[in-house]
């Protein structure tokens, strides 16, 4: 197809995106299955979008580094769907949340330094802004552990279906059927949403102010 050149293969934030939006469309049918099977996906998901999202820093040190890390985090989630330990949760939050903070950062610089907006800095946005709601079901996901009361509804009604339709709603919206009853969850919750609606404009800023200058410039070479 045409639209696979060389260059669409080589954006590594669309396929962080991609990864992102399948994880997201199959969550939905998880549900039907075993707990076991459902523990499984969701630590072969977030694990392949972990190394996607690794895969777009530019810094060779810091992504190598970063493999190696993960090949660890990697282990424990799955020797954490057989075995239910807070330390394995903890590490995987940990290491994912480390990742976000260096994504969106890399994100963030790059589209400062950009002369021109293109698809690739539009990709890798949406991809930043994603990763907050899927690290917000990673810690509430572990909270369940400790707590069967994180949520207004049990995690065994809500399914990973219902929490992370709860994630992503925190960060946009706010709260709908399933509130946070936890004080750590509220707490947590509360700071994911105000840190994606700061990323979000952020980024919107630097976009629409990259836009206008492009079209001035524009302008001026006519």
């Amino acid at each position: 197809m045409k639209w696979i050149d060389k260059k669409h293969m080589q954006n590594r934030y669309l396929w962080l995106l991609i990864g992102q939006l399948l994880f997201f469309i199959s969550v939905s049918k998880v549900d039907s299955y075993e707990i076991q099977y459902s523990k499984l996906f969701f630590a072969v998901s977030t694990s392949v979008i972990l190394v996607l999202g690794l895969l777009t820093i530019t810094n060779v040190y810091l992504r190598r580094y970063g493999f190696i890390i993960t090949s660890a985090v990697v282990l424990l989630s799955m020797f954490g769907v057989y075995q239910e330990r807070t330390i394995i949760y903890l590490i995987t939050f940990v290491f994912y949340f480390v990742v976000i903070l260096i994504l969106t950062t890399s994100i963030t610089t790059k589209l400062l330094k950009a002369d021109k907006i293109d698809y690739t800095h539009i990709s890798g946005s949406i991809a930043g802004f994603l990763m907050i709601p899927i690290t917000l079901t990673l810690f509430l996901r572990m909270l369940f552990i400790f707590n069967a009361e994180v949520l207004s509804e049990p995690m065994a009604t809500l399914g990973l279906h219902g929490l992370v339709y709860f994630s992503l709603l925190a960060v946009t919206k706010g709260y709908a059927e399933v509130i946070p009853v936890m004080p750590q969850a509220q707490m947590i919750t509360a700071l994911f949403g105000v840190a994606a609606q700061f990323y979000i404009a952020v980024v919107v800023a630097i976009i629409i102010g990259k836009m206008m200058n492009s079209k001035a410039n524009s302008k001026d070479s006519l």
